[in-house]
């Protein structure tokens, strides 16, 4: 998609939530998962919005790890 799209629209990607909620949060998953996708769309204009998290097992730091996994991910794919 990415691919098509190319430098002449933003490309909205939604990553999967469930990631936040497991049972055990893994944020080296969470940072791989994103660069695999970053880099299929590295030809265009990625947006990551984070939506429909109900729950983060009661554990809200989840998300500024998810964050910093993002920017990690973020910096191999626009850096290298």
């Amino acid at each position: 998609m990415a691919a098509r799209l190319k430098k002449q629209y933003i490309l909205t990607w939604k990553p999967q939530p469930a990631y936040l909620a497991e049972e055990h949060f893994d944020p080296d998953f969470v940072e791989q998962y994103l660069f695999d996708s970053l880099s299929a769309a590295k030809e265009g204009y990625p947006e990551i919005i984070l939506r429909d998290t109900h729950t983060c097992r009661a554990q809200p730091e989840r998300f500024g790890a998810f964050v910093r996994a993002a920017r990690r991910a973020i910096e191999r794919v626009y850096d290298a």
